[in-house]
């Protein structure tokens, strides 16, 4: 009986800890974004391009694995980049491109993944 509890315990504190993942992720400003499918070269780090004229945002992302997707939130001028894992994983490294469109003035876009978060480029809008 006594193990039968500490299971049930243990599951609920996980069920709690991947709901307030979720949470955490979901939170924030919806994005107008794309992404695209593999690109033909690839990068060996993160980088991100700024266009002051259409107020775009250009991110090249490199991943170990074929169906990688990205979903963007925004919290005031951040720019949070999350990395969706999928269910298959590929020996290949690919380097896939995310435009977010009308970014705010001052910038910043930090990629998520998993629990760890980075800043990876910064741009500012002048008007």
């Amino acid at each position: 009986m006594k193990r039968v509890i500490v299971a049930l315990v243990a599951i609920a504190v996980l069920f709690l800890a991947v709901f307030f993942h979720m949470a955490k992720q979901e939170s924030g400003e919806s994005v107008n974004f794309t992404q695209t499918e593999c690109l033909f070269d690839i990068m060996p780090y993160e980088k991100v391009e700024c266009n002051t004229t259409t107020r775009v945002l250009t991110v090249f992302i490199t991943v170990p694995g074929c169906d990688v997707q990205f979903s963007v939130k925004k919290k005031g001028g951040r720019y949070l980049v999350y990395e969706v894992a999928c269910n298959r994983y590929c020996k290949c490294l690919c380097t896939k491109k995310v435009t977010i469109y009308n970014a705010s003035d001052n910038s910043e876009v930090v990629l998520v993944r998993g629990d760890k978060s980075r800043v990876i480029g910064r741009c500012r809008f002048y008007q």
